[in-house]
C-alpha cells in the first residue's frame, strides 16, 4: 500500500525494530529489501525487480528489491516483518 502524503504538520510513523533514515545524493544507486522501507521522499526514482534467478525467487525465499536513485531520504526498518507469519514449531 502506498501512501502519498502532503502538507503542515507531523505524522506518526510505526516499523518494525528501529527506524533508520538513510539520505541519498545525486546518482547513487542504493538497494535494499522493498520489505524494509517504511517511507521515503518523493523526490527519489525507484524500480522493483526480483532479485537472484527463477530458482531462489520462488523457493529460496527471496524476493523483490528496489533500486532507490537521486536525492532524498528514505527511512528503513531494521527487522522484516514477516517474521511474524513464519511458522513456528
Amino acid at each position: 500500500m502506498w501512501l502519498r502524503l502532503k502538507g503542515q504538520g507531523g505524522i506518526w510513523i510505526n516499523g518494525c525494530g528501529e527506524i533508520v533514515e538513510k539520505e541519498i545524493k545525486g546518482d547513487k544507486k542504493f538497494t535494499l529489501d522493498n520489505l524494509h522501507l517504511v517511507c521515503m521522499d518523493d523526490t527519489l526514482d525507484f524500480n522493483i525487480r526480483k532479485f537472484g534467478g527463477l530458482k531462489s525467487f520462488l523457493l529460496g525465499g527471496e524476493g523483490l528489491v528496489m533500486d532507490v536513485k537521486g536525492t532524498g531520504r528514505l527511512y528503513l526498518q531494521t527487522r522484516n516483518p514477516s517474521i511474524f507469519f513464519a511458522k513456528r514449531k
